[in-house]
């Protein structure tokens, strides 16, 4: 077979996502050396050792690379050394101040046109966007580094499309609808109640009883033309009926999304949200949380973290008024079976609390301290087929609580640079531990449903899942040292231990971003699957990915994850074409980019006439991985990390040129 570096000197991509698949195979496994090598990084001199220690040095940190798919390429000491080798962008740091002005961004880089059009980012700047947040890509500063490594100004207007595209998922662009959807008729309504028991990732959660959601559906029938005046479970019923109703054709291909189905679906939601003031201020049961964090995650299927956010807050709140987040007093004499109803329910709501608070970098109204809820075990449910990955959701769950808290909190960006690398390595040891307590078949290297077999009675998007938030926490734990406009974090006069640091983050975001992009071939998309597997984690991969492609272009390796973003491009083709209200045109031009970047390299190494950067075949490790200040320097002497917002609503690290000068890292 034709190697993967023979196919990208072609002017043509792969002719195929399944060639270009064998093809990053091939020459990952051909260009890289075993796992027993890359674990062996530190014992190989990647990491130097000073014998000499205090408690302000950092040189005892020792990052554990993530276990992924043996196809996942592992460093080299080729690729660690061409860590080094900046191009232009690196050679002359752009400074950017934290309100920089469309004019400014202009000034400071030449190569970015139109940049009055930056207000349309967004349109309201009240509406934040967090700093653990994908499109922090698309900030200011993110747009000026990535069309100066690049070298193209096109990035802007990409970047403008993609946030407009978020932008419009946001909020609700009108008034819910005063006229009303009649009830479907009861075949109808046992159809859509079996498909969403079936098929929702909620219900696999445990969310809402089957057997007694039924037993409520045929009383429900049974009276006839008795008015049932329960706001909660009008609510959840309707709830019901707009999940059923989206996932009742996910066995048809390409039609489910279409728009009398997704329009039809949308009414009855719209249904639940009529009785929301009554489910917060009306005299209600555990079923008002249910059905508030039932309609959080159709929300969340729709692809609206802003409404997902809202409602699953308001849930939380609600859960939290009724004591949920709290151990049962034993004067309440509760029922055995009552109180696992309470424990599942309040993790339940936990778990889509803390992923889309982190996902859209807002803030966690649960309060991980004021916990004493019991912790879910194996007398949870009645059907304890799912009730293992549940335990490990929940656990991950509060290792995405640490992570945003610790690293991405207002707070964490005024601890020092010794406590943020502390706390990196702390919370990179956890889920190492966490990751080692999961069984086999739930093992994030473990074959997927298209290479091995798993348990029957396990959900594949459990498992999926897992897999990918266990990659997607080493992205989020290590970019803030591996995005190039967080470099001033540390500020200009980097050394070489924090260079070495720098290094294998840089490896470890690139790697589990490589293993999600290579299991998107196991994601079915259908009506069923989770927006996170099926949008987020790809696109968060494909942006960390074009990330290291732009920064070390020369690399061996860069031809293979040019492929890769081809891989991506097609899962979100396959994306486009079962919903098309989901598309992203974005990857595909990063991908374009990517590959114009790379190729670019190849042909200066022949023409040096041509050369589009400075230096980037001579790697030295005296030499910056990333680019210098991106921040104002309004504060050179104070040893603290400060975060600001662009004016559009995006948060991204807009940090000062810190004095390292209290660190002997070497």
């Amino acid at each position: 077979m034709e190697s993967l570096i023979e196919l990208s000197n072609r002017e043509s991509p792969p002719s195929s996502e399944q060639d270009a698949t064998s093809f990053v195979h091939e020459e990952q496994q051909s260009q890289l050396p075993n796992p027993a090598e890359a674990t062996g990084l530190e014992k190989s001199g990647a990491i130097p050792h000073d014998p000499v220690r205090n408690e302000d040095q950092i040189d005892d940190m020792e990052f554990e690379l993530p276990e992924s798919n043996q196809n996942i390429c592992s460093p080299t000491t080729q690729e660690t050394a061409q860590m080094f080798a900046p191009t232009s962008s690196m050679a002359q740091p752009q400074i950017l101040g934290h309100h920089t002005s469309p004019q400014t961004v202009q000034n400071f880089s030449p190569h970015v046109e139109h940049v009055e059009c930056a207000d349309l980012l967004g349109s309201e700047p009240n509406r934040s966007i967090g700093p653990t947040s994908y499109l922090s890509i698309c900030s200011i500063p993110g747009i000026t580094w990535v069309s100066e490594a690049s070298g193209e100004p096109s990035f802007f207007e990409t970047a403008k499309t993609l946030v407009l595209n978020v932008d419009s998922r946001l909020k609700m662009r009108r008034n819910p609808r005063h006229e009303t959807i009649d009830e479907p008729d009861k075949d109808v309504a046992w159809e859509w109640c079996q498909a969403y028991f079936d098929h929702s990732f909620d219900a696999s959660l445990g969310l809402v009883s089957k057997e007694h959601f039924e037993a409520r559906l045929r009383r429900h029938f049974a009276q006839n033309d008795v008015v049932d005046d329960d706001p909660a479970w009008y609510a959840l019923r309707n709830t019901v009926y707009a999940s059923g109703c989206r996932l009742s054709s996910s066995n048809t291909p390409y039609s489910y999304m279409s728009g009398e189905i997704q329009g039809q679906a949308w009414r009855y939601f719209e249904k639940a949200l009529d009785v929301h003031t009554e489910l917060l201020y009306g005299s209600t049961g555990l079923m008002a949380v249910q059905a508030l964090t039932a309609m959080g995650f159709f929300a969340e299927g729709l692809g609206s973290p802003s409404l997902g956010y809202m409602l699953t807050s308001c849930a939380t709140r609600l859960a939290q008024a009724k004591g949920l987040h709290r151990q049962p007093a034993q004067s309440w004499n509760l029922p055995l079976a009552e109180q696992q109803h309470r424990i599942g329910l309040f993790w339940t709501l936990y778990i889509i609390e803390k992923h889309i608070c982190y996902r859209s970098g807002r803030p966690s109204i649960i309060d991980d301290d004021d916990i004493s809820c019991p912790f879910p075990n194996s007398q949870l449910a009645n059907n304890t087929s799912h009730i293992d990955p549940f335990i490990y959701i929940v656990q991950h769950a509060q290792i995405s609580s640490r992570i945003a808290k610790q690293l991405a909190s207002g707070k964490s960006f005024r601890q020092t640079h010794t406590k943020t690398l502390e706390v990196i390595q702390e919370l990179n040891k956890e889920l190492q531990e966490w990751r080692d307590t999961l069984p086999q078949f739930l093992q994030p290297d473990a074959p997927t449903r298209r290479h091995g077999k798993r348990p029957d009675n396990i959900n594949m998007y459990h498992v999926m899942y897992l897999r990918y938030a266990y990659y997607g926490s080493i992205m989020a734990i290590h970019s803030i040292l591996t995005h190039p406009w967080n470099s001033s974090l540390f500020g200009s006069g980097q050394s070489l231990a924090l260079r070495n640091r720098i290094s294998i983050s840089s490896h470890a975001v690139v790697n589990a971003a490589r293993a999600i992009i290579l299991d998107t071939d196991a994601i079915h998309v259908d009506a069923s699957t989770p927006i996170c597997l099926a949008l987020y984690f790809p696109l968060v991969s494909a942006i960390n990915v074009f990330i290291y492609i732009l920064k070390y272009p020369s690399l061996p390796t860069a031809s293979s994850d040019v492929a890769l973003l081809d891989i991506c491009t097609g899962h979100f083709s396959r994306l486009e074409l079962a919903s098309p209200n989901t598309a992203l045109p974005f990857v595909r031009e990063i991908a374009r980019l990517a590959r114009s970047t790379v190729e670019s390299i190849k042909d200066s190494a022949t023409s040096p006439s041509s050369l589009l950067r400075t230096n980037i075949s001579a790697p030295s490790v005296a030499q910056s991985s990333v680019p210098h200040d991106l921040g104002n320097n309004s504060s050179p002497g104070e040893d603290i990390l400060e975060l600001f917002s662009d004016n559009w609503g995006t948060m991204s690290s807009s940090l000062n040129d810190e004095n390292l000068a209290a660190f002997t890292f070497d």
